[in-house]
């Protein structure tokens, strides 16, 4: 049986780029929402989650609960396809702990689902990059064995983003353009909700521009 198949969208990485450089000294998490076709997985969506409560166990199970209803809501729309997570003190192709609980919780559910992570330190040299650096999406993603329930790296070949490799260049000067306007603050997780309920994780202000 060949490996599954990942694509996503580049508003939803775009999303978790946002997260992750909001909060760049911590570990962040969050839901990944979308299709899953004959075992690949399409992701469509990023719903950013924690930034501080990760570990504790009540705040993750509102927020699963309430992914579980968006999904119900959607009427086959959406599904749970994924978690993802970044944070500068992370090893690129290992979950944490906590995202361990959290991808297992989902895969539990959802079976054909995976785990996304940014590697902060190649996003670093996207951002800034020398000559000859490598500027390929500074993402890894894991599935998890159906036996032994160890979550695995995917292939890199097996990642890529629903536009192509010039949908990542752009999505690069995108990220560069809202950087220096400090638009990383205008996006909200869960935890942020918790503590003012005006604050919408879901973000639907958050767009990207007009070809």
């Amino acid at each position: 049986m060949s490996a599954p198949q990942l694509k996503a969208q580049s508003l939803p990485l775009y999303k978790v780029l946002l997260h992750s450089a909001k909060y760049p000294d911590r570990s962040i998490c969050g839901i990944l929402l979308g299709s899953v076709d004959d075992g690949n997985v399409t992701i469509t969506e990023a719903i950013p989650l924690f930034h501080i409560t990760s570990a504790l166990a009540a705040p993750v199970e509102m927020a699963l609960a309430q992914m579980d209803a968006y999904v119900a809501a959607s009427e086959g729309k959406l599904t749970m396809v994924g978690y993802y997570e970044a944070g500068a003190y992370m090893q690129a192709a290992e979950l944490s702990p906590v995202g361990r609980r959290i991808s297992d919780r989902i895969a539990d559910k959802y079976p054909s689902s995976i785990a996304l992570l940014l590697d902060p330190l190649k996003l670093q040299s996207c951002l800034m990059p020398k000559k000859g650096a490598d500027c390929s999406p500074p993402f890894v993603f894991l599935t998890r064995h159906a036996t032994t329930g160890a979550w695995k790296q995917a292939p890199a070949a097996d990642l890529a983003l629903t536009g192509g490799p010039a949908a990542w260049t752009k999505l690069l000067e995108t990220l560069k353009a809202a950087l220096s306007k400090q638009q990383q603050c205008l996006i909200y997780d869960f935890d942020e909700h918790l503590d003012d309920l005006s604050k919408d994780y879901m973000n639907p202000h958050i767009v990207l521009p007009l070809a």
